[in-house]
């Protein structure tokens, strides 16, 4: 709290009028305060000298107030010429995007200093306007891709769409740039365009030949697909390798129509593929790990053959022809026609069956009317005893015998199956007009019955076995010669239907048609030798930004291009660190890259967002043979940044990254302002037009002469090569010659020669040295100039999203303008209260962290958003919240932000924003170590007795929210100034609290509950404490 001045006169107007009739008493002996009314007869008050009296007091009154003010004068005045004065206003900043009217080919240039307003709000009159700080080249290329590769997660993200929803929707979440959230693809594939073509494949069998077998493999999961062209088809093989562990036979069963596999073209090569993907992450580490397979225990594939097993069962014959004869093979017929003579061929087509040298074939013949049959429909065949049907195939030159011929239909007399062998290689020959792979059956010996014929009467006729069926003629028998008709008698087959079951056992043919594609980057195999999976190329977490340029250009920009890259606010955990800050600390480095033909190259960024540790803007001068390549299977022109080293307290997330985006502040630049003219006096005062000015103002005093060489050299060093500028007057007339002063908070260690001034950025005045203690302006007409500053600044600017939208600067082919977030951190100028608390702790530390109190005093000053810090020296409590050990050279800084919330935590980039700020005024022998506060969690479980039922849902309410603000860290307890680190509410102070609240007659029970967050923070005494969920019991009348 800021001390409060003592009064040099406590006195009110009432008090001093009692003074008065007091003196007038005393003095006055004739004067009464009361007077006797001669008409009425009744005292009563003298009304002019009350009213005297009372002017008298309340004038006296005013002149005391003036009096009293004359302390709080005389502290300020002593406080101002100790150098502590009032904080200037700070201006909002923001991130400005801006867009190319539509079609533009055209890049467009942004000047630093561009304005652009935010139309006034309700109750304002004037906009409030913001100025880009830097030159923004506004780009027809568009950030069109970003992904994320996590290598030691196996992992990688596609990012794309988070991209098009940031840029307008302030909703559409937050992404870890680093992590990945899908699996890196493994994969490789296995082409062979006959085998894999076979319809009709039974079995697949690979045999697979490894380069060594892992003595002691990790556990690996394989998915086995057939890939279509477009997708994965599962399969389940049983394979032999386990998991390509080792060498071993992989067997496939097929189903009915997984066969033939469609042909596709994967890097180059057309054929039918399987393809093989690793379920099981890879790891880099050496060490086993559950879940993970060793990049060390990756097979080397040396060999791959195949074999394959065809056939079907139960297929119908596609075609058929008796001789020339098509046959219609849906009803019944006569394989060797009605009578079957010598010669006479059946002709068979059946798809694949018969194409396969070597096929094992087994005809199922069904008769209609087989030899034993009964009740048959035409009358059972009958064959010769010498009855022979040969079985060829066409092999190009000729009919060859089928070999291994097992015939149960014996000769088409009875239903059964035919089985055999085709020797050779079948070739297809065209019958009847059609061209297929035939098989041939040929009467070549014996018949199925005979024409009708005349026979010698003394012969007995025999039947087609030669058995006596007819006694001879008696003119036979008697010796006489003659003949007689014997009618036909064929008994030819007719078949019902036929079908055929095949197999064919292929030799095994090796594969050598491969590719891989591992982690996006799919390749044809060359090698005999190849590894089918890789772990991923980059060891470190790498994040990708793609970009493209629009049709009509070729070229991308060789140009200064800036990103956007707004962080979410990542609050740390209950006594979580933020950075240590020592030398022995490795530092977290980032390493960009750009894809050129070459590769990948070094890129040099001028990086705002601090490794993406907070807001800012990524500004890059793309190089010339920037180079467009594939990367996650697009093609662009590719920035990547790599973690290279160092490690974040929390991996960085985004909330949007925004192209063609540069920062603004809420500031507006005045140019070349005559300060004034300099009469050679001492301490003399000018004041600029506008005010408050923000920091960065440029005053220069034109002087008659060059300064010394020394004084020169002093000047550029302190204020830049620019401090000095010569100008010709271009008339012949003298040069004129403007040098740059520079500002300094007081005079006190400024010399007779330093060109040094003083300026109150509230007021806007100046005032400069008084000869001997720093220099006097020479004197001159319109010598002193502000070439350069900045006015505004206050809460005004700090506008919502999307507000900031009105071009005041006309910029070629720009067509529009928005701030996708809202613009932040402006902030009235300090008040004399903050001022009267703050200066006394500035006296004591003096800008320097040496005691407890300068790291507390110094906290509070690094942010606006510190509301508490507490030091505690000796202990590192990032690793030891309990204070167990000592630490010599370690202070420990707990901050708590400024927040509404239950529990405040700070955001890491508070904590980072405070260790740096200290940093720069610790002494160089400490290791500072800032921390989020630990928290105890306190709820209340009271039974409340109520004065009335009416309103007991409102009464709960009031008493939970009582309970609430009580309880918040910042503005709780009883003097609502917050609780102090360490301090546990009383049940008293409760007690008190809750009977106060409206409609509350009693309290008949109330128990607190304190719950630490980590067990012994009470004991430790550093904790603060916040409100938990309360159990509220409402009760009426007494307990």
């Amino acid at each position: 709290m800021a001390r409060i001045a003592p009064r040099v006169d406590s006195r009110s107007a009432t008090d001093v009028a009692a003074q008065v009739r007091a003196l007038l008493a005393d003095y006055v002996p004739g004067w009464h305060a009361q007077v006797v009314d001669p008409l009425s007869g009744e005292t009563r008050s003298d009304p002019l000298a009350s009213a005297l009296i009372a002017i008298f007091g309340r004038f006296a009154e005013i002149i005391l107030q003036r009096l009293n003010r004359v302390p709080d004068k005389n502290q300020l005045a002593f406080l101002d010429l100790l150098g502590e004065a009032r904080l200037p206003p700070q201006p909002a900043s923001v991130a400005l995007s801006f867009s190319l009217a539509p079609g533009s080919l055209v890049d467009a240039l942004v000047p630093a200093g561009t304005q652009v307003a935010a139309p006034p709000a309700e109750g304002e009159k004037d906009p409030v306007i913001f100025e880009t700080e830097r030159e923004l080249v506004v780009t027809a290329a568009q950030l069109a891709y970003l992904f994320a590769r996590q290598p030691a997660e196996d992992l990688y993200a596609d990012r794309g769409a988070f991209l098009i929803s940031s840029r307008s929707d302030p909703e559409a979440g937050e992404i870890a740039l680093f992590e990945g959230d899908r699996a890196l693809e493994h994969t490789f594939y296995l082409g062979h365009d006959t085998l894999f073509a076979a319809a009709d494949l039974r079995q697949l069998r690979l045999t697979f030949t490894l380069a060594q077998a892992s003595p002691d493999p990790d556990p690996r999961d394989l998915q086995w697909e057939i890939w279509d062209g477009e997708r994965g088809i599962a399969i389940t093989p049983d394979d032999g390798t386990g998991s390509l562990q080792h060498d071993g036979d992989w067997v496939l069963a097929a189903r009915p129509g997984m066969f033939p596999i469609p042909r596709s073209t994967l890097a180059g090569s057309s054929s039918r593929w399987l393809r093989c993907r690793l379920q099981t992450p890879i790891t880099t580490a050496s060490e086993r790990s559950d879940g993970r397979l060793r990049a060390s225990q990756l097979p080397e594939i040396t060999r791959v053959t195949a074999q394959v097993d065809r056939g079907a069962s139960d297929q119908d014959i596609e075609a058929a022809f008796f001789n020339q004869l098509a046959v219609d093979l849906g009803k019944d017929f006569y394989p060797f026609g009605e009578k079957p003579k010598f010669g006479d061929c059946l002709y068979l087509a059946c798809g694949l069956a018969f194409a396969a040298s070597g096929g094992m074939i087994t005809l199922h013949v069904d008769l209609t009317n087989p030899t034993d049959g009964k009740n048959l429909p035409v009358p059972a065949t009958q064959a010769s005893a010498d009855i022979d049907l040969r079985w060829e195939f066409w092999d190009g030159r000729q009919w060859a015998a089928v070999a291994e011929l097992s015939d149960d239909s014996e000769n088409f007399t009875r239903s059964g199956d035919v089985t055999f062998r085709l020797a050779g290689q079948p070739v297809p020959t065209t019958i009847g007009g059609v061209e297929k792979y035939w098989i041939r059956i040929r009467l070549a010996a014996g018949n199925y019955g005979r024409e009708a014929r005349y026979e010698p009467l003394a012969a007995a006729r025999t039947n087609a076995d030669g058995q006596v069926v007819e006694a001879a003629a008696p003119a036979a028998a008697a010796g006489s010669a003659g003949y007689q008709l014997v009618p036909a008698d064929f008994c030819p087959p007719v078949i019902r239907r036929l079908q055929v079951d095949y197999t064919v056992t292929g030799g095994e043919e090796p594969l050598t048609t491969f590719v891989t594609d591992n982690d996006f980057a799919r390749v044809a195999v060359v090698d005999s030798a190849f590894f089918p999976f890789r772990a991923p190329a980059d060891d470190r977490p790498t994040a990708y930004f793609g970009f493209l340029l629009p049709a009509g250009r070729n070229r991308f920009p060789n140009r200064k291009l800036s990103v956007h890259a707004a962080v979410a606010a990542l609050k740390s955990a209950a006594g979580q660190g933020g950075v240590v800050a020592s030398s022995a600390t490795a530092p977290l480095r980032l390493a960009w890259e750009y894809s050129s033909a070459a590769g990948w190259s070094s890129l040099q960024i001028a990086d705002d967002s601090e490794n993406f540790t907070r807001s800012g803007v990524l500004d890059w001068l793309a190089p010339a043979d920037i180079a467009a390549r594939s990367e996650f299977g697009a093609t662009a022109y590719w920035l990547r940044v790599r973690w290279e080293s160092g490690d974040y307290v929390l991996p960085p997330r985004l909330r949007r990254l925004l192209f063609n985006t540069t920062p603004a502040l809420q500031a507006v630049t005045v140019r070349n302002e005559i300060l004034g003219a300099s009469d050679g006096s001492e301490n003399q005062r000018l004041s600029s037009v506008r005010s408050p000015l923000l920091a960065g103002e440029r005053l220069e005093v034109r002087e008659p002469e060059l300064p010394p060489v020394a004084e020169q050299a002093s000047i550029r060093q302190a204020s830049g090569d620019d401090a000095i500028t010569v100008v010709d007057s271009g008339n012949g007339g003298k040069a004129a010659i403007w040098v740059r002063w520079l500002r300094v908070p007081d005079f006190y260690g400024s010399g007779p020669r330093d060109r040094h001034y003083v300026l109150d950025p509230l007021t806007g005045e100046f005032r400069f040295g008084n000869g001997r203690q720093g220099l006097i302006p020479p004197v001159g007409v319109g010598n002193i100039r502000l070439a350069s500053y900045r006015t505004g600044g206050g809460v005004r600017g700090n506008r919502a999203a999307n507000t900031i939208v009105q071009l005041k600067t006309t910029v070629p082919y720009v067509d529009k303008v928005s701030n996708p977030d809202p613009a932040s951190g402006g902030a009235e100028a300090e008040d004399l209260t903050a001022l009267l608390e703050r200066a006394p702790r500035a006296l004591r530390h003096r800008h320097r962290a040496v005691s407890i109190e300068d790291y507390q005093d110094l906290a509070l000053l690094a942010s606006p958003e510190v509301a508490r810090a507490l030091c505690v020296p000796l202990h590192n409590l990032a690793i030891d919240p309990d204070a167990s050990s000592t630490h010599p050279g370690v202070v420990s800084l707990i901050v708590v932000p400024r927040s509404g919330e239950a529990k405040p935590l700070p955001t890491l980039t508070l904590l980072e924003e405070v260790r740096s700020y200290l940093d720069q005024r610790r002494i160089a022998t400490a290791d500072l170590i800032v921390v989020a506060p630990e928290y105890v969690r306190v709820e209340v479980s009271v039974e409340v007795a109520l004065v009335s039922l009416e309103g007991a849902g409102a009464v709960a309410n009031a008493v939970a929210q009582a309970l609430s603000g009580f309880l918040h860290p910042l503005t709780g307890g009883l003097d609502q100034n917050g609780w102090d680190f360490g301090r546990r509410p009383h049940r008293s102070d409760l007690y008190a609290l809750l009977e106060a609240v409206a409609g509350v007659d009693h309290l008949n029970e109330l128990q607190v509950s304190e719950i630490e967050e980590r067990p012994g923070a009470i004991a430790g005494g550093r904790f603060l404490v916040y409100s938990g969920e309360h159990d509220i019991h409402l009760t009426f009348g007494e307990a």
